[in-house]
């Protein structure tokens, strides 16, 4: 969000450049090995410092982009990283189900259905602690943005509902990442594909990873209060302040006065 980002300039005097879609590089049909493709070839084409940190806000699907960015990267986050399964559970019903269901969404999606994107949108990412009121006017507003959203919106939203099936693949064989990195997830976050798909992949992956929460959040935290951004901005800025060189021996130096 705007808040979020604001106050990362802020703290880290720095620069915040947000890649949200890619419009000329996905149809629906993109796969997600393009998409990282193109989202690869989009960072390089920015006028970052040679080392940056990466925020992702889009449940991990670059994940497999911090192996070729990491000489790179200071630190990276993550929120709500998921969709990262075992073999095992690829080959289960509960994944079939999943992506008989991801499928369904990613076609409501090319048909433009605003309606029951929205209705499935808010019932399941939004957090019931709100209130009625909230989560009525949190409708009413998406609905709205998403009859005015262009075709390319669509098109991605559609692949994003691919990709989530597809992400698994997209990290199998890698090897352990020394990249420090923040996996922020939401509090109330399905527990297979968020919650103990996080967990799994700090075993087999991100072993210099450290978990915080979002509290009393779905996973659409930006559309669930004000003060969810403060939190997730409090977040980024305490761990980026521990991993940016400057900010750390600053810290040091107040520490010794």
């Amino acid at each position: 969000s705007d808040y979020v980002a604001k106050e990362l300039c802020t703290m880290f005097r720095a620069k915040v450049f947000v890649i949200h879609y890619l419009p000329e590089a996905v149809t629906s049909n993109t796969t997600l090995i393009q998409y990282q493709e193109a989202m690869l070839e989009a960072i390089g084409a920015l006028p970052l410092n040679e080392k940056f940190v990466l925020v992702e806000n889009a449940h991990g699907i670059t994940a497999a982009l911090l192996w070729s960015l990491r000489p790179r990267l200071h630190c990276s986050a993550m929120i709500n990283f998921g969709f990262w399964f075992s073999d095992e559970f690829l080959e289960s019903d509960a994944f079939k189900r999943m992506a008989t269901t991801c499928e369904m969404m990613a076609k409501m999606c090319e048909s433009k259905e605003a309606a029951k994107v929205c209705k499935g949108s808010v019932a399941n990412m939004v957090h019931s602690g709100v209130g009625p009121d909230a989560l009525a006017v949190v409708a009413t507003k998406l609905e709205e943005e998403l009859k005015n959203s262009p075709e390319a919106f669509w098109s991605y939203s559609a692949a994003l509902r691919r990709w989530f099936t597809q992400n698994a693949a997209t990290l199998k064989g890698r090897g352990k990442l020394d990249t420090p990195l923040l996996l922020l997830l939401s509090d109330s976050a399905p527990a297979a594909s968020v919650q103990e798909s996080a967990r799994h992949a700090r075993e087999v992956f991100f072993s210099c990873s450290r978990v915080s929460y979002i509290q009393s959040s779905n996973q659409w935290w930006e559309a669930e209060s004000v003060s969810q951004h403060a939190s997730v901005a409090a977040a980024l800025v305490s761990f980026i302040g521990e991993h940016l060189p400057s900010v750390a021996q600053r810290q040091v130096e107040r520490a010794s006065v």
